[in-house]
């Protein structure tokens, strides 16, 4: 259900988009949060994550942009360049692997703050000119900008579980919430789109896209969970389609993968056929197995690994578990 994303390519002037008149809600005022999950093919130039209105000209509103350098967004209070606050920060980018990558912005302080997985990246940015978001006539884009002309900015990434919420969410809000796909409130939520071999919008606004340059969906995505918690056992699978994703024919372009917010994939446990033990590994013991080298390990081709495991403490955005690697 939450294997697949969806396969913007630059190259390919892929977007999906909606227009004005048939979205609600996604001309907020007083605030906004922006966010989503990117797995980037290419860094070290400028394309759109999502926005809406223009890059040019007088309708414009907003545009949460990946840079060369890191997270930008543009803000604009009456559609013009006069009232439009160019808000960034650095960020250190790299290819083939998924970052949750999100934006908040207040009208009332002007200030905007970017996150990549779940936690904030550099100082607070104050803009000068904008207070609220113009309420424009342009179309809602993922993908793209200036998408009512000429659309431009055209991400070279996959993307994932991409929301827009009416409100600032806090860096907790974001954290918490970023590899879950039951949300623990949906209050202030106008879009979402987890891009499940569709584009369709999963809140009551029906916000649902139309896709321009014909991007596919990849089986390859950032698992997310009904419920992470300490007393459930949860069945997790990793699916890397590398003939899709890289190209090839090994997995030299997935040197670490993630899953479940920001954890290496994937799971060695021990469960014997009727299921009554399993392998108890202890973080503070720094505990593990292993075997040694051996030809049916040496996986060049397509690879599925999945377990089911049970949590005896909840990570954190910071904290790494391997659960299995080679």
């Amino acid at each position: 259900m939450d294997d697949y994303s969806l396969n913007l390519t630059a190259a390919s002037s892929q977007y999906a988009s909606i227009a004005d008149g048939s979205q609600t809600g996604l001309n907020p005022s007083a605030a906004i949060t922006m966010e989503a999950w990117v797995w980037q093919r290419s860094v070290g130039t400028s394309y759109t994550i999502m926005s809406k209105g223009e890059d040019s000209g007088d309708d414009r509103s907003y545009s949460f942009d990946i840079t060369a350098t890191g997270l930008r967004l543009f803000v604009s209070q009456s559609g013009t360049q006069a009232s439009r606050d160019n808000l960034a920060v650095t960020w250190t980018q790299t290819t083939g692997k998924w970052n949750h990558v999100a934006v908040t912005w207040l009208g009332s302080s002007k200030e905007a703050k970017f996150y990549v997985n779940g936690v904030q990246q550099g100082a607070t940015q104050t803009g000068s000119n904008a207070a609220s978001l113009f309420n424009n006539a342009s179309p809602f884009a993922i993908g793209s900008v200036n998408v009512g002309t000429t659309p431009v900015q055209f991400a070279d990434h996959l993307v994932k579980d991409a929301r827009v919420w009416s409100d600032v969410r806090t860096v907790t809000e974001i954290a918490d919430n970023m590899a879950l796909k039951t949300l623990a409130s949906t209050t202030g939520l106008v879009g979402r789109w987890l891009f499940d071999n569709d584009l369709l919008d999963e809140t009551a606004n029906n916000n649902d896209l139309t896709a321009s340059g014909s991007p596919t969906y990849l089986q390859f995505a950032p698992h997310t969970f009904e419920n992470l918690n300490t007393t459930d056992w949860s069945a997790h699978k990793l699916t890397i389609d590398n003939t899709k994703v890289s190209g090839s024919t090994d997995l030299t372009n997935y040197p670490t993968a993630v899953i479940d917010g920001n954890f290496i994939a994937d799971l060695y446990t021990n469960i014997d056929s009727v299921n009554r033990y399993s392998l108890d590994l202890e973080v503070s013991s720094t505990q593990y197995v292993y075997r040694a080298d051996t030809a049916s390990l040496s996986i060049t081709g397509d690879l599925t690994q999945e377990c089911l495991i049970k949590l005896e403490q909840l990570p954190s955005a910071s904290t790494t578990m391997v659960i299995a690697a080679k």
